[in-house]
């Protein structure tokens, strides 16, 4: 195997490393992400007696679709990564598998 192929093969497996690295992170940091466990929803008189339903208002509800949306855009980040790393190291497998039979 030549120098050039090592170079690559190094630069392959750093990349996959560090892309692991950074899922780990982000996937970490989605874990911390608050969502709260009661949720109050106030409605209008109508729907109690019988009005419409299925209009309500609750802060905490609201509280619980910003958490999850932040948890979806943190998650999508480290599936990124995640994906980066899993590329690079399917390469330098090939690789290596390929230049092992020359």
């Amino acid at each position: 195997m030549n120098y050039k192929m090592k170079i690559l093969l190094t630069f392959l497996d750093i990349l996959s490393a560090i892309s692991a690295v950074i899922a780990a992170i982000f996937w970490y940091r989605s874990t911390k992400v608050k969502t709260g466990g009661t949720f109050i929803v106030y409605v209008s008189p109508a729907q109690a007696l019988g009005g419409p339903v299925g209009v309500g208002h609750s802060p905490q509800l609201e509280e619980l679709a910003a958490a999850l949306t932040k948890q979806s855009k943190l998650s999508a980040i480290a599936a990124f990564f995640a994906a980066i790393a899993a590329l690079a190291q399917s390469i330098a497998v090939i690789i290596r598998i390929l230049t092992a039979q020359s």
